[in-house]
Parts: structure tokens; C-alpha cells; sequence
């Protein structure tokens, strides 16, 4: 209630107190009684009244605070919205303008976009540059386009006149093709020269080196006849998958020391139009050094082919690395198998291919280790002559020494009669033994007044170079057993003795080369008969040195 209202009603309350007390002393009068009780009322009405409208002012005032209320949260969720749209933009990855390449200002301010430009107002001034870059940037897309279409076109043309090109080629070998025939009726080998230099790319230096020499010397009239030709090897094919496609090589996989190089070069020698030999080079890609396959025509059953190319120069047999490197390949113990290889590792194949190693012998190149001094003259030959010369002559010895021991593997034991006309024993039998890289091994029986003596004859890749070696492995007496016999001081000098073949040209009257091994054998039967009858009779060891056959 107001505090009018409770005035009236405290002063009300102290008269009806008042009233009361007066009625207790029995002096009230019921007509003031009741006057009061209509004021009391009254203010009574008042009152309520008063509440009531008070009541209605709360009313509306909750409504409008808590329609303040709703309108402060839905401000606040609306900070809250626009705060996380700032954070989003802020955190959105943007080009500033600060990175955008833009022209020059002064190239900006000679273009038609600077003239209604406050260049005193940088922001302004940024942006019109941002616009004019935007137009540039656009006015180029269109640009760009163009020359995409432009390209597109010109590609279209490009590929329409590769295929004709391509056409182009196969109709050319188709007609290369026909003329095949013709090329051959004239001897022209234009054709064939071209594919080979085509693969002649693909060689590795050394066999390149080769290749050029050869072709040069095949092209001249140096008296042999050679030709060049570039093969494919074989077991480079393994490399790859069943793809075509080359596998990866593992790691931990060791290393084939021995692996040639994908081509090889094969020089031909003919003589009289016939083709006799082929020498093949390798080159060993991990040992840096060309090796020599020989080839033959002729069979020779009883000389190893290898013997046609070894030992052209002393000590070079073609078993040792050229490359002194190689010694310290596998920790220091390497060495060089011609098996592994397919190939010897010669000294003079290495000089014709230009590699410089040291060499156990001395050649008189040219600078260019294309041409050799010939012999003791000033005058030089090209090396590649002199190497077709070497083979030649050692074919053709060859042959003459491979006939020979077929004659006596044949049964023909009969030996040349030196100029006394006497032979002191006679060969009883000949068969073939053992053969290696180095020797290829006979053995022989020889009667010396009785006593049969069984020898064994090695003759090596370096024959007639070096003559044949011999060794007495046992003697038969009459009635006796075999028995081994002794390498003594006697025997030895008797070996040393056949070994020496200095005197053959004034002993024998037809000498020849070729029977340099029947000269040796001859020998042997006149130092085993001085022996044989000195042993007999003395019984002790006799130096048969003091003896000189003839």
C-alpha cells in the first residue's frame, strides 16, 4: 500500500483504540463506531484498489524487461555469429595485395588507366593499380586462349606431317630394300655401312676406337682383307624382364666382374676370298679391358684355336689383366680367368683398341697406335697389318703342325734323318692327352736300343716362338717292369739339351718349322742313346752335355 494509505489506516487503528477503550468504560457511541468501520472500509477499498494497479504496473514492466532480456541474448548471439565470421575470414587463406605481382608505377602511369588517379592518395592509387593488373591479367587469359587454339591447330599440322615422315621412312626402306640386289651386283654397301654406324654409336670407347680403325683399314688396299661387323651379345638379354622392361638390380646381388658390354666387334680375315678367322672383342665393362675371342674355319683337332692369337708377342698369352687396377679387385685376389671372360686379355689388343697399359713388351707405336715401326726399318705399317699378318702366318703354321701330329696320331711314326743320316731310336706310339688354356699335351714312346722310354710333350700357345716341352716320365728295361725315372742332374741337362733348338738349321738339311716338334724328338733319341749306353756301363750319373748331336 502507498503511504497515504497507511497514514490513513494508523490513524484509523489509533481512534478505533481510542474507541475501544471508551467502550470498555462504557461511553462509545455506536454512531462514531460506525462511521469509523465505513472509513476503515474505505481505506480497505483503497487499498486493494491501489494493489491492484500497482500489480498491473509490475506486470507490464516484467513483460517489457523480459522483452529487453530476449532482445539482449539475441544481440548476444548475434556477436557471437559475427565474431566467428571474423575468425572465419581472418582464418580464410587469402592473396593479399602485397603479393601480387603488379606492374611498375612507372609503366602504371604512362598507361590510360592513371589519369583520373590522386597519386597522392596511396589507397586509390593501389587500387586502380589492382584494377588495371585485373584487366591486364584478363585482356592475357584471352590472349592465352587464342594461342592455346593457335597451338592446338599448329600441333594437329605437326602430327599430320610426322606421319608423313614416318611413311616417309618406310617407303625409303621399302626402296633401300629394292635395291638390295643391285647394290650387291655393283658391290656397293652403302646400306649395310649405314645400319652399322648406327650401332657403331652404341660402342663403347675402346671398341669405337677399333671400329674406326678398322673400317679405315678395310677401306685401303693394305693387302688383307678384313671386314668389321658389330653383334649383339646374347646374355644381356637376361637383364630384362618378360616385359622388355629392365629389372631393378638388387643391391646386395655381387657384381659379374666378367659382364661384357651389350656389342661386340668382329673383324673377319679372308684371304683369296675365303674367310679363315674371326677375332671377336669384348669389352669387360667392371675390368676396363678388351678381350679376344678366336674363331676359326679349319678344324684343328689337335692345336687349341686360341694358339692362332697368342704369344704374337713374348710373354703376352693373354691370361693376366692388362689392367694393373684389376690386381686389387676381391680384396687383392683376383684373378683373370680367360674362361669366365670368353676371351684372353692380350696386351696388343689393348694397344689396337687404345687403352694404355703396361705393356711386358716394347712396341713402337705412332701417337695414334694406329701404325707400327716394321721390323728394324724406319718405315711403318699400320698395326692392324701387322697383327693380320701375325695371324695368317700362325694359321699357316698352324696347319702344317696340326697335320704333322695327325700323321703321327695316324700311325706315321717315321722321324726325320738329321744331315749324319743316322736316328738313334724309333718312335713306337703317339696318342693325344690332356689340353689346357696354355699347352696342348701328347704322349709318346721311344725305343733306345731296348729300352723303351715313356715322354710326355707339351706343346705351348707360344710354339714355335718357344719350343716344346719334355718330360721322361718312365724307362722299361727287358724283362723289367717300368719304372719311374729320376729327375736327376742328367736327365735334366738331357731336357735342357732338346729344348735348345739353335742348331736344327745346320743339322737337319731340309729344315722347316713346322717339324720343329720331330726335330725335338730326334734330338731326344740321340742325348737318350748317349745316356742309355753311358748309364749301362758305368752306372752312374753321366753329363751328357759334352755330346753334340748333328
Amino acid at each position: 500500500m502507498s503511504t497515504l494509505h497507511h497514514q490513513n489506516f494508523k490513524k484509523l487503528y489509533d481512534q478505533l483504540k481510542d474507541e475501544a477503550t471508551n467502550l470498555q468504560n462504557g461511553t462509545l457511541s455506536s454512531s462514531k463506531a460506525t462511521l469509523l468501520f465505513l472509513e476503515l472500509q474505505q481505506i480497505n477499498r483503497s487499498t486493494l484498489a491501489h494493489t491492484k494497479h500497482r500489480k498491473q504496473l509490475i506486470t507490464e514492466a516484467k513483460v517489457n524487461l523480459d522483452r529487453l532480456h530476449l532482445l539482449l541474448q539475441n544481440l548476444h548471439y548475434q556477436s557471437q555469429h559475427l565474431s566467428k565470421e571474423i575468425l572465419k575470414c581472418e582464418s580464410h587463406e587469402t592473396i593479399h595485395y602485397q603479393n601480387v605481382h603488379l606492374c611498375p608505377i612507372e609503366d602504371f602511369l604512362k598507361s590510360d588507366c592513371a589519369g583520373e588517379v590522386d597519386i597522392s592518395d596511396e589507397y586509390q592509387l593501389t587500387l586502380a593499380r589492382l584494377d588495371h593488373e585485373l584487366k591486364e591479367r584478363e585482356r592475357l587469359l584471352v590472349v592465352l586462349s587464342q594461342l592455346k587454339t593457335e597451338k592446338s591447330s599448329v600441333s594437329q599440322i605437326i602430327k599430320q606431317k610426322n606421319q608423313e615422315l614416318e611413311q616417309l621412312d618406310k617407303d625409303l626402306e621399302d626402296l633401300i630394300q629394292y635395291t638390295l640386289p643391285l647394290q650387291e651386283k655393283l658391290q656397293m654397301k652403302s646400306t649395310s655401312s649405314r645400319q652399322q654406324n648406327e650401332k657403331a654409336r652404341c660402342l663403347p670407347g675402346p671398341l669405337f676406337t677399333l671400329y674406326r680403325h678398322a673400317t679405315g683399314y678395310s677401306s685401303e688396299s693394305f693387302g688383307n682383307k678384313i671386314t668389321v661387323d658389330i653383334i649383339e651379345n646374347k646374355q644381356n638379354e637376361a637383364i630384362k624382364g618378360p616385359d622388355g622392361d629392365e629389372k631393378d638390380m638388387d643391391i646386395d646381388e655381387p657384381i659379374d666382374l666378367y659382364e661384357k658390354h651389350p656389342f661386340s666387334v668382329v673383324l673377319s680375315f679372308y684371304l683369296d676370298g675365303r674367310e679363315l678367322i674371326k677375332l671377336a672383342f669384348h669389352f669387360a665393362i667392371h675390368l676396363n679391358i678388351v678381350v679376344v675371342q678366336t674363331t676359326l674355319k679349319e678344324s684343328f683337332a689337335n692345336v687349341p684355336v686360341s694358339f692362332v692369337s697368342s704369344q704374337f708377342y713374348p710373354g703376352d698369352d693373354g691370361h693376366r689383366s692388362p689392367n694393373p687396377e684389376n690386381d686389387f679387385l676381391n680384396d687383392g685376389g683376383f684373378i683373370f680367368d680367360p674362361q669366365a671372360a670368353n676371351g684372353f686379355a692380350y696386351h696388343w689388343a689393348q694397344s689396337l683398341c687404345g687403352l694404355e697399359y703396361p705393356m711386358p713388351y716394347s712396341l713402337k707405336l705412332s701417337p695414334s697406335k694406329t701404325w707400327i715401326q716394321f721390323q728394324e726399318s724406319e718405315s711403318s705399317i699400320p698395326f692392324l697389318s701387322k697383327i693380320a699378318s701375325s695371324l695368317m702366318e700362325r694359321r699357316s703354321l698352324l696347319i702344317k703342325i696340326n697335320t704333322t701330329l695327325a700323321a703321327k696320331l695316324a700311325g706315321k711314326l717315321s722321324l726325320p734323318k738329321p744331315m749324319s743320316g743316322k736316328v738313334f731310336g724309333k718312335l713306337l706310339s703317339f696318342v693325344k692327352s690332356e689340353s689346357t688354356l696354355t699347352s696342348q699335351q701328347f704322349k709318346f714312346k721311344l725305343d733306345i736300343s731296348g729300352t723303351t722310354y715313356t715322354v710326355m710333350l707339351s706343346i705351348l700357345a707360344s710354339y714355335p716362338h718357344e719350343p716344346c716341352r719334355f718330360e721322361i716320365v718312365s724307362e722299361k728295361i727287358p724283362n723289367q717292369s717300368d719304372t719311374l725315372v729320376e729327375q736327376n742332374e742328367s736327365i735334366n741337362s738331357i731336357i735342357t739339351k732338346v729344348e735348345d733348338t739353335l742348331d736344327f738349321k745346320s743339322t737337319f738339311q731340309d729344315y722347316h718349322e713346322e717339324n720343329l716338334i720331330e726335330y725335338q724328338i730326334v734330338k731326344l733319341t740321340f742325348y737318350l742313346s748317349k745316356f742309355n749306353n753311358s748309364h749301362s756301363l758305368s752306372g752312374q750319373i753321366i753329363d751328357v752335355s759334352a755330346f753334340k748331336f748333328e
